[in-house]
Protein backbone atom coordinates (compact mmCIF):
# COMPACT_ATOMS: atom_id res chain seq x y z
CA UNK A 1 0.00 0.00 0.00
CA UNK A 2 1.76 3.37 -1.25
CA UNK A 3 1.97 5.92 1.83
CA UNK A 4 -0.75 8.60 1.40
CA UNK A 5 1.36 12.21 1.05
CA UNK A 6 1.38 14.82 4.19
CA UNK A 7 -0.95 17.68 2.81
CA UNK A 8 0.63 21.51 3.66
CA UNK A 9 -2.87 24.07 2.91
CA UNK A 10 -3.48 27.86 3.30
CA UNK A 11 -0.38 28.63 1.93
CA UNK A 12 0.26 32.39 0.62
CA UNK A 13 0.19 32.53 -2.84
CA UNK A 14 3.08 35.17 -2.42
CA UNK A 15 5.04 31.95 -1.17
CA UNK A 16 7.64 30.63 -3.86
CA UNK A 17 7.08 26.74 -3.71
CA UNK A 18 8.65 24.32 -5.46
CA UNK A 19 9.05 19.89 -6.06
CA UNK A 20 11.83 19.22 -3.72
CA UNK A 21 12.06 21.73 -1.54
CA UNK A 22 12.59 20.62 1.89
CA UNK A 23 9.75 21.12 5.01
CA UNK A 24 11.55 21.98 8.30
CA UNK A 25 9.58 22.83 11.60
CA UNK A 26 9.65 25.97 12.15
CA UNK A 27 10.04 26.44 15.63
CA UNK A 28 7.07 28.90 16.20
CA UNK A 29 4.32 28.35 19.21
CA UNK A 30 7.86 26.84 21.23
CA UNK A 31 6.32 23.13 20.47
CA UNK A 32 9.09 21.89 18.09
CA UNK A 33 12.61 23.25 18.26
CA UNK A 34 13.00 25.26 14.41
CA UNK A 35 14.79 22.94 11.81
CA UNK A 36 13.65 19.23 12.38
CA UNK A 37 12.90 17.98 8.63
CA UNK A 38 9.77 16.81 7.63
CA UNK A 39 9.49 15.98 4.28
CA UNK A 40 10.00 16.97 0.98
CA UNK A 41 7.61 18.65 -1.55
CA UNK A 42 6.34 16.43 -4.21
CA UNK A 43 3.58 18.78 -5.58
CA UNK A 44 2.29 22.19 -5.50
CA UNK A 45 -0.99 23.93 -6.96
CA UNK A 46 -3.38 26.52 -6.35
CA UNK A 47 -6.31 25.75 -4.27
CA UNK A 48 -9.61 25.28 -6.99
CA UNK A 49 -10.56 29.13 -4.59
CA UNK A 50 -7.63 30.56 -6.32
CA UNK A 51 -7.09 31.79 -2.71
CA UNK A 52 -4.17 29.95 -1.55
CA UNK A 53 -1.44 26.99 -2.47
CA UNK A 54 -1.25 23.46 -1.04
CA UNK A 55 1.48 21.33 -1.08
CA UNK A 56 1.48 17.54 -1.11
CA UNK A 57 4.18 16.49 1.34
CA UNK A 58 6.24 13.21 0.97
CA UNK A 59 7.44 12.06 4.69
CA UNK A 60 10.94 11.54 5.69
CA UNK A 61 10.27 9.09 8.28
CA UNK A 62 7.92 6.03 7.23
CA UNK A 63 4.79 6.68 9.08
CA UNK A 64 3.41 3.25 8.64
CA UNK A 65 6.28 1.77 11.13
CA UNK A 66 6.11 4.09 13.66
CA UNK A 67 5.68 2.96 17.47
CA UNK A 68 5.77 5.71 19.76
CA UNK A 69 3.92 9.26 18.42
CA UNK A 70 3.18 12.58 20.07
CA UNK A 71 -0.16 14.45 19.38
CA UNK A 72 -0.61 17.92 19.79
CA UNK A 73 -4.48 19.75 20.36
CA UNK A 74 -5.25 22.99 20.45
Amino acid sequence: CPAVPLQMEYISRSQKLFAEDDVVTSGLGGVFPEGLPIGRISEVKVHSSGLYQEASIKALADLGRLKHVFVVLK
